[in-house]
């Protein structure tokens, strides 16, 4: 059985973007743009980011959903323990499957030839601060 924290002790899904934002490194694609903290936790966790100016809902949520459902099938068995954040570009809602597979297979790539960011020898991560102004 996997040991947990307390849910007081954990990050919420919102916290680790911020987290990945800020501590995270970074691949650029042609359609998506990936920021990810490898072996950051035990398991592979990702979230996807789509601005409003992809479109409107309903073009956000097919991009979502194509994201999600590559992941899902051909990236999540053969990833790195970490949290992974693709943020999709402009472009994307123009991409086809196929483009956004081939864009997500690359940059999956990059991260995989990039070292995990190291955890501190505690297993605590390093508290989130608001940004500076």
């Amino acid at each position: 059985m996997l040991k947990r924290f307390s849910k007081s002790k954990r990050y919420s899904k919102s916290e680790w973007i911020r987290l990945v934002l800020a501590q995270g490194q970074s691949a650029v694609g042609q359609f998506l743009v990936l920021r990810f903290m490898k072996g950051a936790i035990e398991e592979t966790d990702s979230a996807y980011v789509v601005s409003r100016k992809i479109g409107q809902a309903v073009e956000r949520n097919r991009v979502k959903r194509r994201m999600r459902e590559l992941f899902r099938t051909r990236m999540r068995s053969s990833a790195a323990p970490g949290f992974y954040l693709f943020i999709a570009r402009t472009s994307c809602s123009q991409a086809t499957f196929k483009q956004l597979e081939n864009d997500m297979v690359d940059l999956m790539g990059r991260a995989a030839t990039i070292r995990s960011t190291p955890i501190p020898e505690n297993g605590h991560l390093a508290p989130l601060e608001p940004p500076e102004k």
